[in-house]
C-alpha cells in the first residue's frame, strides 16, 4: 500500500528546472532584485547546483533561505562592473 505523501513534501522533491529556480527566487526575494528575465540564464544554475548536491526544489529552497540574510546584504553592496 502506497504511503501518503503531503503535497509541501511532493513540491519539495520536485526536480530543479530553470522555470523553478526563477518562480523560487521571485517568491523569496523582493521584487527589486529581479533584474533578469530569461530563463536560458536560470538553466546554467541546475548544471552548477548539481555540482553541489542540490537537485530538488526543497534543497534549493532550503539553501536560500538558510543563506537568506547573507544574500541581501551581498546584494546591497556597490556593484563592480568589473566582476
Amino acid at each position: 500500500m502506497p504511503r501518503f505523501v503531503s503535497a509541501r513534501r511532493a513540491k519539495d522533491e520536485q526536480t530543479l528546472s530553470g522555470r523553478l529556480i526563477r518562480r523560487i527566487c521571485r517568491q523569496i526575494f523582493p521584487r527589486r532584485n529581479e533584474y533578469n528575465d530569461s530563463e536560458a540564464d536560470f538553466e546554467e544554475l541546475v548544471v552548477d547546483l548539481a555540482k553541489f548536491g542540490i537537485a530538488t526544489r526543497g534543497q534549493f529552497r532550503q539553501l536560500l533561505t538558510r543563506n537568506r540574510r547573507t544574500l541581501m546584504q551581498m546584494d546591497r553592496a556597490a556593484f563592480d562592473p568589473a566582476e
